[in-house]
């Protein structure tokens, strides 16, 4: 057996928790936050991940959700309507 081949990662629980609802997980920011706890776990090596979502509020456009390893909070930023008008 070639010891270069690449390591297995074992996402099949993860995919299982988000296809389910991520019941599990009562705020938004919490999602991104037990993603990235179950990924890393199965040996995903992540430092930092971001995602952007679109709202339907009227006054926020969308949010960003901010995870790196060495913090404990995910950070979340709001953009108004205004952020589709500027350059």
């Amino acid at each position: 057996m070639d010891d270069s081949s690449p390591t297995r990662i074992d996402v099949e629980d993860t995919v299982d928790w988000l296809v389910d609802g991520v019941r599990s997980v009562k705020v938004s920011e919490d999602i991104l936050r037990e993603l990235c706890a179950r990924l890393t776990k199965a040996g995903l090596p992540l430092y930092c991940v971001a995602v952007f979502v679109t709202t339907l509020h009227p006054n926020v456009a969308g949010r960003g959700f901010f995870w790196r390893e060495d913090r404990e909070e995910v950070e979340v930023a709001e953009a108004s309507y205004e952020v589709l008008n500027s350059e």
